[in-house]
């Protein structure tokens, strides 16, 4: 400022036009101010004083310091801007704007948002929106809107009216964001996660709620569901014979048939190889299941003629009805009939077989292992051993699985599949899961002392979380091990088990969360709900289901599915660990889809404790692994 004073007021006679700041008087206060000063001159023209004016303008200065950023912010934002008149006619928008849209501002203000109208919304879908913005001032939803070049994309919205000091709306302003890309990948999971990727037959997991509302309906209507469970008789020659191509197209055949054999409120699935189940529903005569079930037989006995060569193939079929006071629940009717097509073969293929109800048998050794298994947790002969999760990208050891096994006095350590089932359908449930609980909090205390500070994580059920104390319990039992800090505990949802109330399990969770304790969603992919439970469930990772793993190598569904779900959890802010990686080459693919931990038999099997310091002292991460690091950045 002395400068400006020095060089053009004083040695160029002008006027003193400056803003700049003080140091006030009163309260050492900085302000900025405006002065205006004239220099009096005397009869030599030599100045000896100056008049004028100082105005306090530092409201001003902040103003436009606000309106500076505002403006930045603005035209920096990623997502687009409209202002609208109260009328609705474009003011001004950003580059984003033109950037998702392909309208330059000169090309937009002025218009109203009608010029990016696809006409995929009716007048009902405008009317709820405008009575929002004007009774509560602001509205948020998607629009499928049109591009300048005429493509259509999905535009998540959110709009707010603004008002003057009388409460008169003056202005809209609009947030948007092209989520085309999320919405399409939204629906490959879907589709990928619901349906076979090869005969585009239901999967496993949309059979399962097929037949729950099946059941449902069944339980209000008294009419009957039939569960067919069909396998293509000699399929495996044909494959060996033709190649696994020529059988692929054999089996895509094979459903489209099906699919001409039954009604629309029924349904084809394909659970793996050539077994497929059939679901009827809404039987209202017995007769009928075996006319639908013979014409299927009469169907797939045509001959197919793929590429010239013609091939004659039958299938068997086992049939499970429901209501049957032995089978209440999809598992048990799969199940059933899966006995009964075995017998249909056993009897000479080219048939069906109706489920005989030898269900006293097998619900007396259910029993009988049931008391077993109580006595089992009696006298402490179950065990846990861990097996290790890394990160891909650095080889750390990031943490330990607990998983169950039973070291069973006369045949030996059991693996969870012989005897875990009965646990999870009985009231064995709560008082093994806490033992696992307990069990591991003591054996991460023990680690703790030895230097090794690991997040160990354990499997909890949905009918854990169900249970209105379960937080309460939890945080009693963490008090047992006040050494152990809870954030180096996670609790696995086993995401394929059905879940009701799902607001008070959210709530139990963001309980949970609240102590510290971390949750991840076991077996993605393969349960009641994937997507639903994906987003709602307040999670920190996703695990990948081991079966979609360890087939990606050779299946370029389950590597698209693979390839999806990392993309997606990433784009939600989710760590990504997959299960099933049982070789290198597992490793290779996940580090390029950009995975974040890796768990199976390619990095270590399940091991008892006393085991594990050793193996973490041995572990390097495998060269191919770091190369291909590298490699990708």
């Amino acid at each position: 400022m002395l400068d400006y004073f020095r060089d053009s007021t004083l040695a160029r006679r002008q006027f003193f036009d400056r803003e700049y700041r003080i140091v006030r008087h009163d309260d050492q206060r900085i302000i900025w101010v405006h002065g205006l000063g004239k220099l009096e001159l005397d009869e030599a023209g030599n100045p000896v004083r100056m008049t004028g004016t100082i105005q306090d303008i530092s409201a001003r200065r902040v103003a436009d310091e606000r309106l500076r950023l505002f403006h930045e912010v603005f035209q920096a934002a990623t997502e687009g801007i409209i202002v609208t008149s109260s009328e609705g006619h474009i003011i001004e928008v950003n580059p984003a704007f033109t950037a998702i849209t392909g309208y330059p501002a000169e090309e937009a203000v002025g218009k109203t948002p009608r010029l990016l109208k696809s006409g995929y919304q009716d007048i009902e879908f405008y009317q709820h929106l405008w009575a929002a913005l004007l009774d509560q001032g602001v509205w948020a939803g998607e629009f499928v809107n049109k591009r300048k070049d005429g493509t259509l994309f999905t535009q998540q919205s959110r709009i707010g009216a603004i008002r003057n000091s009388q409460g008169e709306i003056t202005r809209f302003a609009a947030l948007i964001s092209d989520v085309t890309s999320l919405k399409e990948s939204q629906r490959q999971v879907e589709y990928l996660a619901y349906h076979d990727g090869l005969t585009g037959a239901l999967n496993r997991t949309s059979l399962y709620a097929q037949m729950l509302k099946a059941i449902n309906k069944s339980q209000k209507t008294g009419e009957m569901l039939a569960v067919c469970y069909l396998d293509i008789d000699n399929f495996k020659p044909v494959n060996d014979e033709w190649g696994h191509d020529f059988g692929d197209r054999l089996l895509v055949e094979a459903v489209n048939r099906l699919q001409t054999c039954i009604r629309a409120s029924d349904a084809v699935a394909r659970l793996g190889g050539d077994e497929f189940v059939v679901l009827l529903c809404g039987i209202k005569h017995a007769e009928a299941i075996a006319e639908t079930v013979e014409r299927i037989l009469r169907s797939a006995s045509e001959p197919y003629t793929i590429d010239e060569i013609i091939v004659v193939t039958t299938i068997s079929v086992g049939i499970a009805v429901y209501p049957d006071e032995l089978a209440q629940d999809p598992d048990t009717l799969i199940r059933n009939a899966d006995h009964a097509m075995y017998e249909a073969k056993r009897s000479g293929k080219n048939r069906m077989h109706f489920f005989d109800q030898e269900g006293d048998r097998k619900q007396r050794e259910f029993q009988t292992q049931y008391a077993r298994l109580s006595s089992a947790l009696e006298y402490s002969e179950f065990r846990l051993h861990y097996q290790p999760k890394v990160a891909l990208r650095t080889g750390e050891v990031m943490g330990v699985e607990a998983l169950i096994r039973w070291q069973h006095p006369t045949e030996g350590l059991l693996p969870p599949g012989d005897f875990l089932p009965v646990i999870e359908s009985t009231e064995l449930t709560l008082p093994v899961g806490e033992w696992v609980l307990h069990e591991t909090l003591r054996q991460k205390q023990r680690w703790q002392k030895q230097g090794i500070n690991l997040s160990v994580s354990i499997n909890v059920f949905a009918k854990h979380l169900q249970r209105p104390d379960f937080a309460e319990r939890l945080q009693r039992i963490l008090a047992r091990f006040p050494e152990v800090d809870p954030t180096g505990l996670e609790l696995e949802i086993l995401e394929t088990t059905a879940m009701e109330n799902l607001d008070d399990i959210i709530r139990c969770l963001d309980e949970c969360r609240r102590i510290g304790v971390r949750f991840s969603l076991d077996d993605f992919g393969t349960g009641y709900s994937s997507l639903t439970y994906f987003r709602k469930l307040p999670v920190d990772a996703v695990k990948i289901d081991r079966s979609f793993v360890r087939d990606m190598l050779g299946n370029r569904n389950d590597q698209a599915l693979v390839r999806s779900i990392v993309s997606m959890a990433r784009t939600l802010g989710r760590q990504v660990i997959a299960e099933g990686v049982e070789t290198l080459e597992h490793g290779d693919y996940l580090i390029d889809y950009g995975c974040d931990q890796a768990q199976g038999f390619g990095v270590a099997r399940p091991m008892p404790p006393e085991m594990l310091p050793d193996w973490i002292a041995r572990w390097q991460m495998p060269e191919g692994w770091r190369a291909r690091q590298d490699r990708t950045g």
